[in-house]
């Protein structure tokens, strides 16, 4: 969207990425010492560059990294850089894999420019440790600054690839759901967790939304465990922001995959009916006729009759135009 962002990614790409900034370098060499589960031998950095205006480094790792790459993770950018790409901190690897690898590096993605960062410099532990709070910093005012001009593209199909997170098990949409104007999975984009935590849209994985139409939760939270996911409730009330005019069937997802005994009553535009026991998830579906929508808004409203309370896991609203 034409943005600066600062992704703090040190919980990105999964185990290998972890070993590629590691701060114990690599004993002589791989092929001699092959357990050693270390691919790095330290770590270079653009000591002058201004990302580091307010953090001194040398142009090597030092004990002021130290404690910062303790979880670190760096990024393979071997194929998706030119030759001469230099990322602002980069490990190196041993000669015998002779990667590109970068901890803190820089790229234009599409209208947007893109600052990564490999350490944990979450607001949480910088208030912790000095030399974190410091990084932070110097990166926050460098990425919202006018020196923050990346000279290099990458494709974001590339980095898909190096920022996957694998405690997300995200889905994929539903054929049947295909031409929908609006899919969510409900905390979709949540990282397991097993603790309740309040809704925001930015957790949902909102797998189809069509220009103009959104919506809202009104719930007691979010949860996600190893089974799924979902908003959760004695009483969920579910806002959508529809194409005004527009007809078509809402769908939306219960779910009881622990086996609590959830009933309730589901109203829908002023039309109610009863939720029955349903460990396995059921899908109830709702006709939208044209006059529903131009108000603007789609009103469902869910109330738990029996267990501990309601969990939703999936909406969406399919048009039906012609």
């Amino acid at each position: 969207q034409g943005k600066n962002v600062l992704l703090i990614a040190n919980h990105l790409g999964g185990a290998k990425a972890a070993k590629l900034a590691s701060w114990f370098p690599l004993y002589w060499s791989v092929p001699f010492f092959p357990g050693q589960n270390k691919e790095t031998i330290g770590l270079r950095l653009t000591d002058d560059h201004p990302a580091f205006k307010e953090f001194p480094t040398a142009n090597h790792a030092d004990w002021n990294w130290f404690r910062l790459c303790k979880g670190a993770h760096g990024f393979d950018l071997t194929d998706i850089t030119p030759n001469d790409y230099r990322p602002i901190a980069e490990p190196v690897t041993d000669f015998h894999y002779n990667r590109r690898i970068g901890s803190i590096f820089e790229a234009q993605v599409d209208k947007g420019k893109l600052l990564i960062c490999g350490y944990d410099i979450s607001a949480e532990t910088a208030q912790k440790q000095p030399e974190t709070a410091q990084l932070r910093q110097s990166l926050i005012d460098y990425a919202s600054g006018t020196q923050f001009v990346p000279k290099t593209s990458i494709v974001p199909k590339a980095l898909d690839k190096l920022f996957y997170d694998p405690s997300l098990k995200l889905k994929k949409l539903p054929k049947q759901f295909s031409d929908a104007d609006l899919y969510v999975d409900a905390s979709g984009k949540l990282r397991v967790q097993g603790k309740s935590t309040a809704w925001k849209q930015n957790n949902d994985a909102i797998l189809r939304q069509t220009k103009g139409v959104n919506y809202k939760v009104v719930c007691d939270g979010v949860w996600r465990d190893k089974q799924g996911s979902a908003w959760h409730g004695k009483k969920i009330t579910i806002t959508v922001t529809p194409r005004a005019g527009v007809p078509g069937k809402f769908f939306v997802r219960f779910a009881d995959w622990n086996k609590n005994g959830r009933t309730g009553s589901v109203t829908f535009e002023g039309k109610t009916q009863k939720l029955a026991e349903h460990t396995q998830g059921v899908w109830l579906e709702f006709p939208v006729i044209r006059e529903d929508t131009n108000d603007g808004q789609l009103i469902l409203e869910a109330n738990a009759l029996t267990g501990p309370n309601l969990m939703i896991t999936d909406i969406a609203f399919v048009p039906e135009e012609g």
